[in-house]
């Protein structure tokens, strides 16, 4: 089968299209023939850097297909499904033909969008999962999605939208703006001294944090209805 790897760190140019032996399932694990995959910015940062697995590696975290064989019955042959990799745990990549991972890292493709499409779900609605839930967002309340255009921005603003929660969106360009509220925010700037003042306020707060702690769910900052006016 083919797979896209790497053998040293650097630039695009260390990328290779290789002929490597098909993966075989462990016990729990699945196999996928891939439908499609997504480029995540671990992925350049994997290929550039020194980290990751050890080399030879195949790049990718995300991946969307169809069951090919099953050693958990969880999943069935035939069934299409989405996966993360999680890379750093199993030294496992996502960039081939045929992908091996353990079954509880895989969820059934949502089946209102193309199975190619759905490769891109995996890493960006697992980071959106993980900042809402620790937000605490409830019925209500009110978010500010800082970058709501992007892979995890955009996935947060449709979860807190079915939340409940009233959404406002902080994106990079004027362009962006009608993509945030087509989203489903109700407000949204492109520029951070637009914000009305509680909500710049809310931002500095939370720029305050990351500099102290460091980064952890920089997309969201989350406030009380009461507290939030135009």
């Amino acid at each position: 089968m083919r797979a896209v790897q790497i053998d040293r760190h650097g630039g695009p140019d260390v990328l290779a299209l290789r002929e490597v032996a098909a993966p075989e399932p462990a016990p729990s694990e699945v196999l996928i023939r891939t439908a499609a995959g997504s480029l995540n910015p671990v992925d350049w940062k994997t290929r550039a850097w020194e980290v990751g697995p050890p080399l030879p590696a195949t790049l990718g975290w995300d991946i969307s297909g169809r069951v090919v064989a099953s050693n958990d019955p969880a999943h069935e042959v035939g069934a299409h499904v989405i996966a993360m990799s999680a890379q750093i745990a199993t030294g496992r990549g996502t960039w081939a033909e045929l992908v091996a991972l353990p079954g509880h890292l895989l969820a059934p493709a949502p089946a209102t969008v193309p199975l190619a499409d759905a490769a891109a779900l995996p890493l960006a609605g697992t980071t959106a999962l993980q900042a809402l839930r620790a937000t605490e967002l409830s019925v209500g309340e009110r978010i500010l999605a800082v970058g709501a255009a992007g892979a995890v921005g955009g996935l947060v603003v449709q979860l807190a939208r079915l939340i409940g929660a009233h959404v406002d969106a902080l994106v990079s360009r004027p362009g962006h703006e009608q993509a945030a509220t087509e989203l489903g925010a109700e407000r949204a700037w492109h520029r951070p001294q637009d914000l009305p003042r509680v909500l710049r306020l809310a931002q500095l707060l939370q720029l305050s944090h990351l500099a102290r702690n460091g980064p952890s769910f920089p997309h969201t900052v989350t406030s009380r209805p009461s507290s939030i006016s135009g």
